[in-house]
C-alpha cells in the first residue's frame, strides 16, 4: 500500500532493487535527552559492514544531507561487545542502546543512521533519498534486473500546511474506500482512494483507479477541499449532466509508453526515447512552439493580455 511504501522507503515509486529499509525508531527513543530528536519522528537505515568506511565516505555523506535541505545526519557505528561508535551514543541509555540492536538486528560492523523531523511527510522524503543515496554509493543496484510492485490505497486527501486546508493527494475522480459513505469519516486523513499505480525500478509505469460513479459521493469530496456544490456543477456542467442519466461503474489506467521504452533499452534520461523531445524551456523546436498568438486568436478566446507595468 502507498503508507507501507513510504514507511518504508520514503517514496510512492520504490526501487526494489535496493535492498535498504527504513524503520521507524521514533517509540524506541521516545525518552530521549538527545534535542534534535525530541518531539519528532525518527526514521533509521541499517547498513551492514561499512563501519570501516574512513571518515571522508562518512562526511560525504553528511555533505549530501546537507545538499537535499536536511539540518545534519547522525550516524552510529556498532563495535565489538556491542558498543556503539559515534558522538549521539552519549544520549543513549542503555536500554536505548540494546533496543536498537535487537529490533534493528544489528551486529558488529553495522551503521545507524538517524533522520529526524517534526513533521513525517518531510521525514519520509529525507529518508528516502538517503536510502536511494546510500543504495547507489555502496554500488547495492542490480542494473541488470527489472523489479515491479503496484502500490495501491493512496490518501484521498493530504494536508496543506501552508494554505491550511485540505487538498486532493491524486485523482479527485477517484472512487474512495467505502464509496458513498466514505466521507462520513471524522478523521479525513484516513481516507482512502481505490487508485494504484504500477512501478518498476523505481519508475512509474502506468497509473490508473477506478472512477467515482456516485454523483452524490463525488461532490462530497470536493466539498471537504473548499467548493460548493453549486461551484463544482459550474466547473463540471458536462459531468453532471452526464452523472444524472446515470454513470455504471469504471476504472482504468495509462501507462506511460515513454517510460516503458526508457527501461527496456536501459536509458537514463526520458528525452532520448521521446519522440519529439521538448528543450530545457519546454520549447517543442520541431512545431516551432510556443509561438506568439495573434490578437484575433486571442479574442476568439476572451483572453486578453495586460503589459507589465
Amino acid at each position: 500500500s502507498y503508507n507501507d511504501s513510504m514507511e518504508m522507503y520514503g517514496t510512492d515509486k520504490p526501487d526494489l532493487r535496493n535492498p535498504l529499509i527504513i524503520k521507524d525508531i521514533t517509540s524506541y527513543l521516545e525518552n530521549t535527552t538527545f534535542g534534535p530528536f525530541k518531539s519528532s519522528i525518527i526514521k533509521a537505515i541499517v547498513v551492514d559492514n561499512i563501519a570501516d568506511k574512513p571518515n571522508s565516505w562518512f562526511n560525504e555523506v553528511v555533505d549530501y544531507a546537507s545538499s537535499i535541505g536536511m539540518p545534519g545526519i547522525g550516524y552510529l557505528s556498532l563495535e565489538d561487545n556491542n558498543i556503539f561508535k559515534g558522538p549521539i551514543d552519549k544520549f543513549l541509555s542503555s536500554e536505548e542502546r540494546d533496543t536498537l540492536i535487537k529490533k534493528l538486528n544489528m551486529e558488529k560492523g553495522s551503521v545507524i543512521f538517524f533522520i529526524a523531523n517534526k513533521s513525517m511527510k518531510v521525514a519520509q522524503k529525507f529518508a528516502g533519498q538517503i536510502r536511494t543515496y546510500l543504495g547507489n554509493k555502496l554500488e547495492l543496484i542490480d542494473n541488470n534486473k527489472l523489479e515491479m510492485c503496484i502500490i495501491n490505497d493512496f490518501p484521498m486527501f493530504e494536508y496543506n500546511e501552508e494554505y491550511k486546508k485540505y487538498e486532493f493527494c491524486h485523482n479527485p475522480f477517484s472512487m474512495p474506500h467505502g464509496k458513498e459513505n466514505a466521507y462520513n469519516k471524522e478523521n479525513i486523513d484516513k481516507i482512502l482512494a481505490h487508485q494504484y499505480d504500477f512501478v518498476c525500478n523505481g519508475n512509474e509505469m502506468a497509473s490508473g483507479a477506478v472512477r467515482n460513479s456516485n454523483l452524490e459521493s463525488l461532490t462530497r469530496g470536493f466539498e471537504i477541499v473548499g467548493y460548493t456544490k453549486e461551484e463544482v456543477e459550474n466547473k463540471f456542467q458536462s459531468l453532471f449532466t452526464a452523472f444524472k442519466y446515470g454513470c455504471p461503474p469504471h476504472g482504468g489506467m495509462a501507462m506511460g509508453i515513454d517510460r516503458i521504452l526508457m527501461l527496456i533499452l536501459d536509458e537514463i534520461n526520458l528525452r532520448e526515447v521521446q519522440a519529439f523531445p521538448t528543450s530545457a524551456s519546454g520549447a517543442d523546436l520541431m512545431m516551432g512552439s510556443p509561438t506568439k498568438l495573434e490578437k484575433i486568436q486571442l479574442d476568439e478566446l476572451g483572453i486578453k493580455i495586460k503589459e507589465e507595468l
